[in-house]
């Protein structure tokens, strides 16, 4: 928590029905502070391969004008490919 300028000094319990609400609070805080910290973490040492594969698409020119970086991480973009994908069975099927 101090990393996160949490100064608040605090003690634990292993049983948490001997703490107070507030340490029960602060538990938890830290508990989403170690999730952030380690997401955080995962993207900063992931960043560079994804930029790398990133860049690979672009420069094979494949992308649409509309499948951008920010775009492809979306719902709607998961939701095109399904439509696209649906679609081209759908066109199999009939000219089988």
């Amino acid at each position: 928590l101090a990393r996160h300028d949490f100064t608040q000094p605090f003690e634990l319990d292993e049983d948490p029905k001997k703490q107070d609400k507030l340490t029960i609070w602060i538990e938890y805080l830290n508990y989403e502070y170690w999730w952030l910290d380690k997401y955080t973490g995962d993207i900063e040492r992931l960043e560079p391969d994804h930029d790398k594969a990133w860049q690979e698409l672009v420069d094979m020119d494949i992308l649409r004008p509309h499948e951008t970086k920010e775009f492809v991480r979306t719902a709607a973009s998961g939701m095109e490919c399904q439509t696209e994908e649906d679609q081209a069975m759908k066109a199999v099927q009939r000219a089988e």
